[in-house]
């Protein structure tokens, strides 16, 4: 291929005017980095001091691994913790838009898994510098929902935070938010940004050396690198960076550095402006290839480049193409544009017929020692219209015109017209036509020097399984000659050439040709094959040799399919002959392969006798010497060797009946005889008979087989065991069962395992007696409770039944008897009778005369009004006393064992002269003489009214002094009681009432209790409000609904905060050292628009004036 190594000599210079179009969102984003570095040249001195003082926070020593979302949360919430391995991808939960908090300095090892982040970011806003370093892993949030984070990654706001990336895959919304911090991009790093907002929106951002990134911006209008608070874009030596974008490429804020290092790559591909840094110091170094071009369908209005002060120095590529429809390429506020050390440009305006390549503002456009060709407008071609070499000339730049040229070359001066061309170029522009594939002359696998042709110059590169193994350089007549090592036949190299100008041929591929067959394969013969098979060269001829008894030699031959497998009939061979096979084919000719005959006949099908469930040992015949292999199922369970006769005899453990037993003998060469199989023999007894079984019976009886092992089980799942003696029976000892269930029994012989279950339902018996109570002459009726089964209960008298009555769910009777007990003795039976009308054992009772055992009437102490007990003392055989009020029982009290009693009556007792009685109650139950008495006057034993210290709003105690005979306070609040409190034993009080006392001139009384509950003469008094303290309103950040805190700021003397909400204290909060504060609100705080107010507190808990706010 015949290549134009130049164009002819021009200039094109494309300008656009501008249009600034960013959508700067201010959210935050944090992310990582150990190491800040700025540029090497004098020109980023502020970067660089930047990057010196940024210090992170200390990484920890421990190195955690996390496989899930908790253990990844909490490791970064671990200052101990140095690194985090990833050893799964992880997941975010999708219901929070920020959960997890960097509070240290990390480094996350992704090991090529992959963060799947939801809506949330990564928390580095509240604990200062940090630097954090994701590396090798890939980054997903790209979950689309109404509540999506508009930060994918992390987020900090803190000036000097660093972050680095270090081979990152990440698809989602803006990945970087520093406007304070730095963005370090190193490794093979690709990020796609979606929906409108920034790639990348940071203060400093460093693509390192060595570095191939690729951001791309292509679905919303944001701008893919926004540098923030004059910063710096700097991408250092030998980095690749590409940017695809619809908004801007990289948008430069104030006085910013921007630089494309020695050797390095810039491609951006943009809808708006390529560059945007109308106040930037923007440099192209040594070897830099810089294309700077439009996406898509460009507005009208953008230039590529938007600058002050521009360098192209030495540059090996610097391309800018501008939209047919823009005014110009590029756009200069006023500064200057410097071309120098024989920089390798073309500035090319599409619009052919209008545009120019730039537009100055005051510029001062210089060429130092610079090849310049010029286009004019409507010139499409690749002639120049204007060319200078070697030139030094300045020409100032007024809008397109260039109102002034300076240059010893007067054609520069009279002929440099930026308002006429629509490009300018250098002379190297046009070299991007790869070589031709060179040629390659024949490999073999000796060759150690590749040889061949290639376009005279190019640096010729000789690969192998993807590896280089060479290079070398063509001489002027296209010549190359480049050492490897000797490869193996068959081996693929590949061989492409690169010109001077980087362009890459095509790669021309040789096959490694063989010097020489390679050996054949042989398998295994036996002394009963008669083929032997193996493999070699597809197509080569095999030659089978073998010894005779006679001296001489067989010799068999056969050829080797495309498969590369050959077959060739033998006779038999006996054990132990050697076989030589060799190959050979177009005049070469292998190495020779030997086999020996090996035994392959196997040992003929072994012998098993039979074999039951409780044998332990096998026996048959083999072939004599072989080892015998028994197996039960695929399992093997024991082996033997036959002896000289062909016997065998081994030790198992007993096999369940019904399974497999197989053998096979094996001989000393390994050959493996048919199987043998038995099948085993089942022994295991069948079911036992059990008598029959009533409700009533404590015994069983299970008849089976002589000394078998005989198991019962009860119906509460309770297992008994015993032995059969000599006539196969067996009897237990049982607990009486219930009808109706069901007892079962197995048998077990000798094989261990237990026969079939039989079962037998149990028949019911006659019931137990039921229980009566005591029966007290003239009672109405018999009661008491029946047994289990029970269905009704029969009344006799006399032997003769009166009645039937129901038993209720409970199991308790009651039976009307009052028409046949009507004598004091008269003696009577109850039974319990069963669903089937059986009587139950019998219960019997008599007639009991009802009187009371106590014949003395108990004494009443005296009871004042609002006491909270009777009390007093009983006769002989009281068991309990009974107090009635108003002839009605009120209550039982319980009899103390020194005969006194102690009853509750305040509920019941309210009014002074109120009769009541208290009656003793023997132990059946029945009332002795009673005892009378009356309420008495409750007036108090306090006579005069406490004191009440001052009480200002807010204040948690009440407090105060009593009179004599105070046994407790009341406070009461509106008339209501409140509560108590007590009296300490000097005679003051403290009694809580800060949640009651709520407002300034609330009145509130304090009244004496004494020892009887009588309340005293009472004090009065009201709240005093608060001083307010000259301390200034606190400021409220805007707080949103169901936000966890309240937070803000406060002025001088303020120690702590109180919120408010609808005029209510809902709690204090503590002021940081800093004069923020931040208090817990998310429990009250709920609703947009709500009202709350924040009050300042000064250290005598004095409240300032307060900053009222409302929920968003």
């Amino acid at each position: 291929m015949n290549k134009k190594k130049s164009i002819k000599k021009g200039i094109i210079l494309g300008v656009a005017s501008l249009t600034v179009g960013s959508q700067i969102l201010l959210a935050p984003m944090n992310v990582l980095a150990d190491s800040v570095q700025s540029s090497d040249t004098s020109s980023v001195t502020k970067a660089k001091a930047l990057a010196t003082s940024i210090q992170g926070r200390a990484l920890g020593t421990r190195i955690v691994d996390a496989s899930n979302f908790d253990e990844f949360k909490a490791a970064m919430q671990d200052a101990t913790v140095k690194q985090i391995n990833l050893t799964g991808d992880i997941s975010f939960p999708d219901a929070v838009s920020q959960d997890v908090r960097a509070n240290h300095s990390v480094v996350i090892e992704g090991n090529n898994h992959t963060i799947h982040m939801y809506r949330q970011t990564i928390n580095g806003e509240q604990d200062g510098i940090n630097t954090i370093t994701f590396q090798n892993v890939n980054i997903d949030a790209t979950y689309q929902v109404i509540d999506w984070a508009a930060y994918g990654l992390v987020k900090s706001s803190v000036n000097g935070y660093v972050v680095n990336l270090d081979n990152v895959t990440y698809n989602g919304p803006q990945i970087a938010w520093l406007l304070g911090g730095t963005l370090n991009i190193s490794g093979n790093t690709t990020i796609n940004a979606h929906y409108t907002q920034e790639v990348a929106e940071v203060k400093n951002i460093y693509f390192k050396s060595g570095s191939n990134v690729s951001l791309q911006n292509t679905e919303g209008t944001g701008n893919d690198i926004y540098i923030a608070n004059q910063g710096n874009a700097i991408i250092e030596d030998n980095a690749k960076v590409k940017i695809t974008t619809k908004g801007i490429g990289i948008y430069a804020d104030g006085t910013s550095v921007i630089k494309v290092g020695n050797g390095s790559s810039l491609d951006i591909t943009s809808k708006s402006h390529g560059i945007y840094a109308p106040s930037a110091e923007v440099t192209f170094g040594k070897g830099s290839s810089t294309n700077l071009t439009y996406y898509a369908t460009d507005v009208t209005n953008n230039a590529r480049l938007y600058g002050r002060t521009v360098t192209l120095d030495g540059t090996k590529a610097f391309n800018v193409t501008s939209a047919p429809g823009t005014p110009y390429a590029i756009y200069m506020s006023g500064g200057s544009f410097s071309i120098i050390n024989n920089s390798i440009f073309d500035i090319n305006n599409q619009n052919i017929a209008n545009g120019s390549p730039f537009y100055g503002s005051g510029t001062n456009l210089s060429f130092d020692n610079q090849q310049v060709n010029a286009f004019n407008r409507g010139n499409s071609t690749e002639t120049p219209d204007y060319a200078w070499d070697g030139l030094v000339g300045t020409s100032y730049l007024s809008d397109i015109n260039s109102s002034r040229n300076s240059s010893q070359t007067s054609s520069f001066v009279n002929g440099f017209k930026n308002q006429s061309f629509h490009r300018l170029a250098s002379t190297g522009v046009a070299d991007t036509t790869p070589p031709d594939a060179p040629t390659v002359n024949t490999i073999n696998d000796k060759t150690t020097e590749v040889t061949g042709k290639a376009e005279p110059g190019s640096t010729v590169t000789v690969s192998a399984g993807g590896k280089v193994i060479g290079t070398g350089t063509a001489d002027a007549d296209g010549n190359y000659a480049v050492s490897i090592p000797a490869q193996d036949a068959g081996t693929v190299v590949s061989v492409n050439a690169t010109d001077e100008a980087g362009n890459k041929s095509d790669s021309t591929d040789k096959t490694v040709a063989a010097t020489s067959l390679e050996n054949p394969t042989v398998n295994k013969v036996g002394d009963s094959d008669t083929t032997i098979t193996g493999t070699a060269t597809p197509g080569a001829k095999v030659t089978i040799s073998i010894p005779n008894d006679n001296g001489g030699t067989l010799t068999y031959t056969g050829t080797a399919g495309t498969d590369g497998k050959y077959s060739i009939a033998i006779g038999k061979q006996e054990v132990g002959t050697k076989i030589n096979v060799s190959a050979s084919k177009g005049g070469l000719d292998s190495g020779t392969v030997t086999t020996t005959v090996v035994d392959n006949t196997a040992p003929a099908q072994p012998t098993l006798n039979a074999v039951s469930d409780i044998d332990t040992k096998v026996t048959g015949t083999a072939e004599a010497g072989s080892t015998v292999t028994i197996k039960s199922g695929d399992a093997v369970i024991a082996k033997a060797t036959a002896d000289a006769d062909g016997n065998y005899s081994a030790t198992i453990a007993s096999q369940k009946g019904g399974s497999v037993i197989t053998v096979t003998a094996t001989d000393k060469a390994g050959n493996v005889s048919p199987a043998s199989s038995v099948t085993v023999k089942n022994t295991t007894l069948s079911a036992p008979t059990i008598s029959p079984v009533t409700a009533d019976q404590t015994s069983v009886t299970v008849t089976g087989n002589p000394g078998a092992k005989m198991e019962i089980t009860l119906p509460d799942g309770t297992s008994m065991l015993k032995t059969a003696d000599a006539s196969g029976k067996a009897t237990f000892t049982i607990s009486k069962l219930t009808a109706g269930s069901i007892l079962s029994a197995t048998q077990t012989g000798a094989n261990g395992i237990a026969s079939d279950a039989a079962k037998v339902t149990v028949s019911a018996g006659q019931l137990d007696a039921p229980t009566i109570d005591k029966y007290v002459i003239n009672s109405s009726y018999v009661t008491g409770t029946a047994p289990s089964g029970a269905k009704r209960v029969a009344l006799y008298s006399n032997g003769v039944l009166v009645r039937y009555g129901v038993v209720a769910a409970d199991g308790t009777y009651s039976i009307w008897g009052k028409d046949a007990l009507k004598t004091v003795g008269q003696t009577f039976d109850v039974y319990a009778v069963d669903a089937n009308g059986k009587l139950s054992k019998k219960a019997s009772s008599t007639v009991d005369s009802g009187k009371s055992l106590v014949t003395t009437a108990p004494t009443i102490d005296e009871y004042k009004l609002g006491s909270t007990y009777v009390t007093g003392t009983v006769g002989e055989n009281t068991k309990r006393i009974a107090l009635y009020v108003d002839g009605q029982l009120a209550r039982y009290g319980a009899v103390a064992a020194d005969g006194t009693y102690k009853i509750w009556g305040k509920d019941f007792l309210t009014k002074t002269g109120q009769s009541f009685e208290i009656r003793p109650v023997d132990a059946n139950g029945i009332e002795g003489p009673a005892a009378t008495a009356k309420v008495v006057s409750d007036a108090s034993l306090v006579t005069t009214a406490p004191t009440i210290a001052d009480y200002t709003l807010g204040e948690t105690y009440i407090t105060g002094t009593v009179g004599e005979n105070t046994k407790r306070i009341a406070l009461y609040v509106n008339g209501q009681l409140a509560r108590y409190g007590a009296v300490a034993a000097d005679g003051t009080y403290k009694i809580w009432g800060k949640d009651t006392l709520t407002t300034a001139g609330q009145a509130f009384e304090v009244r004496p209790v004494d020892q009887n509950g009588a309340e005293g003469p009472a004090a009065t008094a009201i709240v005093k409000g608060k001083s307010v303290s000259t301390i200034g309103a606190p400021v409220i950040n805007d707080y949103k609904a169901a936000t966890s805190y309240v937070t803000g700021t406060v002025s001088e003397g303020t120690t702590r905060i109180a919120l408010y909400v609808d005029g209510k204290l809902v709690r204090y909060g503590a002021v940081a050292t800093d004069g923020t504060y931040k208090i817990w609100a998310s429990d009250i705080l709920k609703t947009a628009g709500q009202t709350f107010e924040v009050h300042p507190v000064d250290a005598n808990g004095i409240e300032g004036n307060s900053t009222t706010s409302v929920v968003k």
